[in-house]
């Protein structure tokens, strides 16, 4: 509890710091909306141009509810994945905190509200982490928590795709098109960023370091108030922090674990076009197990080149890249509605979801924190 209490200090020392952090994040959210917006409808315009919006709706409409559901289903397992791993570690390196699936199920659609509105996903993990510092849970333990998680995720798409472009390297030869020029550095920036991530990972006195050097830089600046006290607390933090990483990291058990939940997560997404085929009765085969393969194929290669466009949910280059993959899967007319079906499912109808349960998440916690504060008051 007193390490708790040391964490509150700090965010208190840094009050004047955030007080402008408070309005940028703000900003930062209405432009990352706005920008997605206006991805979204040039999108649009560009590859719906030739249908009404009836057209569309009949498409929708016409689809088989039972792969639909299907295909939503398979969203829910990757967000109920998200949960568990956010579970199974925090439990782990902080037990007596003892995370429930409500708060974790929580917490994994705020971050998939604000990875699908800021550029290159930037904003869900740390949004995360200041939603779970709300409810108490100090930020030593979350960092920990999705520097892991962004790790294995990061993992699970490079596998898929490594195991479609290995064992099936014919196959993408022959339809990847202009995403063939995207791949070799979709693979640099994720083996970069993973790369990174792992030395954080194993070594957590890197952080430690940064920490501290952003300290001083803010102390000479005369931008913290109490400068000894506010070093002190870091200490504590920085002790617990470094301990509850070590802990983690070597556990070879837990890792697995991690690794076979994201997974199944990154599976669920990728499985999603097919759903959308099946829906729409699409595809140039009546075969079903090679639509699978197929469209899976072509999605897991989708996950890594898409990743070059810093736009919010990485709107853009995932259509644009849909129509160039999957051309020779799906007939010619029923390719852009497949593409919508898709969309429809992996982000569309998720990001509204996401945006209630994200809303409601932070207007019931400040409510029981501004409770709170007001029996302080009235206690004295």
């Amino acid at each position: 509890m007193q390490e708790w209490q040391d964490e509150k200090l700090i965010s208190e020392n840094l009050a004047d710091v955030r007080n402008d952090g408070k309005g940028g994040t703000a900003r930062n959210l209405l432009i990352g909306l706005f920008i997605l917006i206006i991805m979204l409808s040039l999108t649009w315009h560009m590859i719906f141009k030739d249908y009404s919006i009836k057209e569309m709706k009949a498409i929708l409409l016409q689809a088989d509810w039972r792969w639909l559901l299907g295909g939503f289903t398979l969203m829910l397992i990757h967000q109920c994945c998200i949960a568990l791993s956010i579970i199974r570690v925090m439990n782990y390196i902080a037990p007596t905190l003892q995370v429930k699936f409500k708060m974790a199920f929580n917490t994994s659609f705020i971050g998939f509200f604000f990875n699908n509105i800021t550029p290159s996903s930037s904003g869900g993990q740390p949004m995360q982490m200041y939603y779970l510092k709300k409810l108490s849970i100090p930020m030593s333990y979350t960092s920990v928590v999705f520097i892991a998680l962004a790790i294995f995720y990061n993992l699970s798409m490079l596998f898929y795709c490594a195991c479609v472009s290995f064992f099936r390297s014919g196959y993408l030869q022959e339809n990847l098109g202009y995403v063939s020029y995207l791949l070799p550095l979709g693979y640099l920036l994720y083996i970069v960023t993973t790369t990174f991530l792992l030395l954080l990972f194993f070594n957590p006195k890197i952080i430690v370091a940064a920490l501290r050097f952003v300290l001083g830089m803010l102390m000479r600046k005369k931008l913290i108030k109490n400068p000894r006290n506010l070093v002190r607390k870091l200490l504590h933090f920085s002790k617990r922090y470094i301990a509850s990483s070590l802990s983690f990291n070597k556990n070879w058990r837990l890792l697995l674990e991690l690794m076979a939940l994201h997974l199944v997560q990154m599976a669920a997404y990728t499985a999603v076009p097919f759903f959308a085929c099946m829906a729409l009765r699409a595809g140039n085969t009546q075969n079903c197990w090679q639509l699978l393969e197929d469209s899976f194929s072509m999605q897991a290669v989708l996950n890594i080149a898409a990743s070059l466009v810093p736009s919010p949910g990485a709107v853009g280059l995932t259509e644009g890249g849909f129509l160039q993959l999957f051309g020779n899967i799906v007939p010619d007319k029923q390719l852009i509605p497949a593409l919508l079906l898709t969309r429809v499912i992996n982000l569309y109808v998720f990001l509204l979801i996401a945006a209630v349960i994200t809303t409601i998440c932070f207007i019931r916690v400040d409510f029981k924190l501004n409770a709170a504060n007001l029996n302080k008051l009235d206690q004295e």
